[in-house]
């Protein structure tokens, strides 16, 4: 078994904080993944010429919303632990012993589901925010069609999927930061 560098405890990071990180890391995923395939393709992931950003942006906005309530759905309760005693002041009360335990673990499997939120977030509201434009059912439908059946639609899932994984991962893995070999304190200087 491998013994850990220091001798401090290892926690897992709080939900909150892995679903905030995997979101980002999802935005950061769907913008390079869709930016890098409209290039490869030499193809707009909406072709509709006319329509403008805003069906982009809000079905973008749809897809992000929808990976993070799929993560934050996923979590364990309470999504923050409890402060310090010290930073409660002088007065606090250690929490009873027999208070109730949060709930078990998210599986892996959340990042089928958060691939799931991505990929049909993303084709409903650009085929809402299309009609909501002005424009026909025919063109919303051709544009979510081009994106649900092509690679964008691909990357959208799997930019879901990665961060579905990763939040999972951050919450059931234990760690500490990250730190340089000279920071430890028994450093031998010779």
């Amino acid at each position: 078994m491998i013994e850990p560098v220091d001798d401090r405890p290892r926690v897992p990071v709080p939900p909150l904080i892995a679903v905030t990180f995997a979101t980002v890391g999802y935005v950061a995923l769907m913008i390079f993944g869709l930016g890098m395939t409209s290039l490869a393709l030499d193809r707009s992931v909406i072709e509709v010429q006319g329509l403008g950003p805003l069906p982009g942006v809000f079905a973008a906005t749809a897809s992000t919303l929808a990976v993070a309530g799929v993560l934050l759905s996923a979590m364990p309760r309470p999504l923050l632990p409890p402060p310090p005693l010290h930073a409660l002041g002088p007065d606090a009360v250690p929490a009873a012993p027999d208070s109730p335990a949060p709930l078990a673990t998210p599986r892996y499997s959340v990042g089928l589901w958060t691939a799931l939120g991505a990929y049909v977030g993303y084709v409903v509201v650009v085929w809402i925010a299309v009609v909501a434009s002005g424009e026909e059912l025919r063109t919303a439908t051709t544009v979510a069609g081009g994106v649900a059946a092509s690679w964008f639609g691909i990357v959208l899932a799997g930019a879901g999927t990665i961060a579905g994984i990763g939040g999972v991962a951050m919450v059931r893995t234990l760690g500490s930061r990250p730190r340089w070999p000279w920071e430890g304190e028994d450093r031998d200087d010779t």
